[in-house]
């Protein structure tokens, strides 16, 4: 199957999305929302969701937790377009409130966004394919180790999509840096940086 011109990189989760509220809650009571609804997220996951609901070829690139919710979450997408890596982890939720208005607040439990290793994302990342390719890199502030990792990566994108020499430890608890491939005269990825902290 020929690489698709667009990759996507970044966080996958499960989104808890309850409402409306008008303002907050006393401490130590309960309210009744009349709506909530459960659904794939993340803003790399919102991206390859848009993407596949207009039809535009695509390589998600993400990982998921080795839990229930992170089985529903791979299956809530397009099995053709995503590569998945399973994190010994539960598969973070984020919780939204909605208030009156449509103003949001968001409750985001760390999960396997938080233990995602970069070198295992960058090991599923396809050589670029010729002609024009762009690899979106959205919501990573949620990942640990692609903060840490970013100018590496972005290296690693512009000269080719080949993968990281090094191991698993990906600079977790004093592990080794990752050991990038020398640059190639080959294809690469143009980078599009998406998606800030929430705030």
């Amino acid at each position: 199957m020929p690489v698709p011109p667009l990759l996507v990189l970044g966080n996958v989760n499960v989104d808890l999305v309850m409402g409306e509220i008008d303002g907050w809650p006393a401490v130590g009571t309960e309210i009744v929302v009349p709506r909530s609804e459960m659904r794939p997220g993340g803003s790399a996951g919102n991206t390859a969701l848009a993407l596949s609901g207009m039809g535009i070829a695509h390589r998600l690139v993400a990982s998921v937790g080795n839990d229930g919710m992170g089985k529903w979450l791979a299956e809530s997408f397009d099995a053709a377009c995503s590569t998945w890596v399973t994190d010994d982890s539960d598969t973070t939720i984020s919780v939204g409130i909605v208030h009156k208005g449509g103003d949001r607040v968001f409750f985001t439990a760390p999960g396997h966004l938080h233990h995602a290793r970069l070198d295992d994302l960058l090991a599923q990342i396809p050589t670029a394919p010729s002609g024009s390719s762009f690899a979106c890199i959205s919501g990573g502030f949620l990942m640990p180790s692609l903060v840490e990792g970013t100018s590496g990566l972005l290296r690693l994108l512009k000269r080719q999509a080949g993968r990281p020499q090094s191991t698993r430890a990906g600079r977790r608890k004093g592990g080794p840096r990752p050991t990038w491939p020398a640059p190639s005269s080959g294809s690469c990825w143009s980078i599009m940086l998406c998606s800030m902290p929430r705030k």
